[in-house]
């Protein structure tokens, strides 16, 4: 293993080692196409900031109907405007940067565009599986109807055609959203790839103090650092006002608790260093606890009655017709337990898939890779 001062260039082409391997070929001209495309996919996103960004000065039809609403709704409008118009906006402005990384065939734009494919394959999943959870709670609704009307009123197999329709957006959403992150893996995680970054740029990058896995973590720890940064700014103050949650004051120290440990871990996890493991994961696993009891502590009911008022069932009956009444309530009531499984089981699920992360990748923490500035060093 080479020690962390040793910065000397790899062997030309073709001399001994890896670059004598019959097997090899520069992939130069591959990584500059797919660069360029990554390019245009970055001006793509910062165009959608752009659209956001016009969306401000555009005249808002619709708010003469929330005229009444507990909350300024067109200051709502402006900051979420503004929010996403910023969220597409840096996106894009970091796929730029990664996909000239890549047309300049530089190290650290293969290893982190490795890593974000994993990322995007991850999120892909997360929202695939997602989808699947709604299935319950449609086939409950069925049932409720029929309880209700002593029939189904559904034509016959309506159940499976439902299942079936779901199923299939989630696979639509997992080949949209993961695909792309199955080519840059493709791409970027091939040996070949990694030998060409090696010859055409062998300055040692910040990015070999440690293997790809890492900078899977890295790139999370940054989006949510990102995130938590706009929400806490942008919209703490309108939630507050709306009152979504019940102790807005225990979410602010939350939250900006939590962007103090983020930009913490940003740079231990950068560096490899076998502490950040470990607050990474005790912090990631109190983050879902505390979000599943922040979700489950919404009152739903309580939420609405702000903004429709507090018979608004009855009214939404039309105010006679008790049996209207009963099954609008009926099915208030199961939305508000199918939200409660939802969030149980997407709670799990993030976790699951969280400890599974955390698992795959304490081998490269630590000593072995904070000690070696080297790629060609690694292993595995």
């Amino acid at each position: 293993m080479s020690s962390s001062t040793d910065t000397s260039p790899p062997p030309e082409l073709p001399s001994t080692g890896a670059f004598a391997d019959p097997s090899f070929r520069p992939r130069k001209d591959f990584m500059i196409v797919v660069g360029i495309l990554i390019i245009l996919a970055g001006a793509g996103c910062a165009m959608f900031g752009l659209v956001y960004g016009l969306a401000l000065i555009a005249p808002d039809g619709a708010a003469e109907m929330y005229e009444d609403m507990p909350f300024d709704y067109e200051k709502w409008a402006r900051v979420s405007y503004i929010s996403y118009g910023i969220v597409y906006g840096l996106f894009g402005a970091g796929l730029i940067w990664l996909g000239i990384g890549s047309v300049m065939i530089k190290r650290w734009a293969a290893r982190l565009l490795h890593a974000l494919g994993w990322v995007t394959i991850g999120l892909a999943v997360v929202q695939s599986v997602s989808m699947l959870l709604f299935i319950p709670m449609m086939l409950q609704v069925f049932d409720l109807l029929k309880g209700l009307t002593g029939s189904s009123p559904m034509p016959g197999g309506a159940g499976a055609i439902g299942v079936v329709i779901i199923v299939i957006y989630a696979i639509i959403i997992l080949l949209m959203a993961g695909g792309p992150g199955l080519v840059l893996v493709l791409v970027y995680g091939r040996k070949n790839v990694e030998l060409t970054t090696l010859h055409f740029d062998p300055k040692a990058s910040w990015t070999d103090v440690t293997s790809y896995r890492v900078l899977i973590l890295w790139l999370l720890i940054l989006s949510s650092l990102g995130w938590m940064l706009l929400s806490t700014i942008a919209f703490g103050p309108l939630i507050a006002e709306i009152g979504l949650f019940p102790d807005t004051k225990l979410l602010n120290i939350w939250s900006f608790g939590s962007i103090g440990i983020l930009a913490i871990l940003l740079y231990g996890v950068g560096k490899a260093k076998l502490w950040s493991w470990w607050v990474a994961l005790i912090s990631g696993l109190v983050g879902f606890g505390f979000s599943y009891w922040l979700f489950q502590s919404i009152d739903l009911n309580e939420f609405i009655s702000q903004f429709a008022g507090e018979n608004w069932l009855t009214e939404l009956a039309d105010g006679d017709d008790d049996d209207e009444a009963e099954m609008l309530l009926q099915f208030f009531n199961l939305a508000e337990k199918g939200i409660a499984q939802y969030i149980v089981l997407s709670t799990a699920l993030g976790a699951m898939l969280f400890i599974g992360l955390m698992i795959w990748i304490k081998k490269d923490f630590g000593s072995r890779y904070s000690e070696n500035t080297s790629v060609a060093t690694e292993e595995g």
